[in-house]
């Protein structure tokens, strides 16, 4: 029998978590263990549109593709609520994916709420939640609690997507290197007349750093790829999402910061995304930018998988797989056309 959902969408704001080692499996759905991933960087990375008629055909898209199965759509019942909670960074494309996903069973009412990558594994290993979005992997000190509680999380990763290193529009910054920017957000590095490729004259000012708050999964990344695992500098400004660092970035000439690549291009002309580079003779690997022809190349050094988690047997014993329904639908064709029409890197 079809039972009625509530999906419940949380995304992310402030939370309390540990961090540690990131952790991946090797396929996009599978039972989390202790083994270590493939580079994501080997994978080949897709380019996408952003634009509002896209993203209008793939909804309408996924309802159609969606009408025949999933949820009841008879009125009137009262539907199974399951919790969604999450990165900031995939807050838009959750949305995107509970309205294709409610507009198609009328049954199930999709409600947002506000939490974090941190938070939502934490509340989804305490079995208080059905679905946590995640832009990072699980730390050593969540998968010890996972396997201390006996929770076997499946993990199943729905796209993909590039941290910007965004800075006022008024910079005259032109690209970073991966040395320079271990040196800008570890502390090393703190005025803006020690990056080479920044014209001289006029540039000795500090480099004012804003970063996010330690149970950010974008933070986290970009402690483990770029700073290697060691603490960000003492001087950083922490804010507690991707929203406030784009605003601190837009108002200061000598800021940078970093948010989701699909993030500083919604913000459009508020920011300015910087190219990377591995090394000074590299060169400057692209970015992401708006339009069909846009993209990020295979070189991009910042990329990065988004994850949605779920416990089987708490979905299969307690929620008639609910939780499975709607991770299959994010990961199906309908679905990554509209991670894809907002402005994300899709699997498939």
């Amino acid at each position: 029998m079809c039972k009625h959902w509530l999906v419940l969408i949380v995304i992310s704001a402030p939370g309390a978590d540990n961090i540690g080692k990131r952790h991946s499996a090797r396929s996009s759905e599978q039972v989390l263990n202790s083994k270590r991933p493939a580079n994501l960087l080997n994978e080949k990375i897709m380019s996408w549109p952003i634009a509002l008629p896209a993203l209008a055909l793939a909804l309408f898209v996924a309802a159609a593709a969606l009408s025949t199965g999933g949820c009841s759509s008879d009125k009137g019942g009262t539907g199974q609520k399951i919790v969604v909670q999450g990165s900031d960074t995939m807050a838009q494309m959750v949305r995107a994916w509970s309205a294709a996903f409610g507009a198609a069973h009328p049954g199930c009412l999709v409600e947002m709420q506000t939490a974090d990558t941190g938070a939502g594994i934490a509340q989804l290993i305490d079995g208080k939640i059905n679905i946590a979005a995640a832009s990072r992997d699980l730390t050593e000190t969540e998968l010890a609690l996972a396997h201390e509680k006996r929770v076997h999380l499946s993990r199943n990763m729905v796209a993909k997507d590039a941290v910007a290193i965004v800075v006022s529009a008024n910079n005259p910054i032109i690209d970073l290197t991966m040395d320079e920017l271990k040196g800008i957000f570890s502390g090393g590095v703190n005025r803006w007349s020690q990056i080479k490729s920044l014209p001289a004259a006029g540039q000795d000012k500090p480099i004012v750093v804003i970063g996010r708050e330690a149970n950010s999964g974008t933070g986290e990344y970009l402690r483990e790829h770029v700073l290697d695992n060691k603490p960000f500098g003492p001087h950083i400004k922490v804010l507690p999402s991707s929203e406030a660092v784009i605003a601190a970035v837009e108002k200061q000439k000598e800021a940078i910061g970093f948010v989701g690549m699909s993030q500083a291009e919604q913000a459009g002309d508020k920011v300015k995304v910087v190219t990377v580079r591995l090394n000074d003779s590299s060169p400057a690997a692209e970015k992401v930018t708006g339009g069909a022809t846009g993209g990020v190349g295979n070189d991009y050094p910042l990329t990065r998988p988004l994850y949605l988690y779920y416990d089987p047997a708490q979905d299969t014993n307690h929620f008639g797989n609910g939780a499975k329904s709607f991770v299959d639908f994010c990961k199906s064709d309908a679905g990554q056309k509209i991670a894809r029409g907002i402005g994300f890197m899709v699997i498939r």
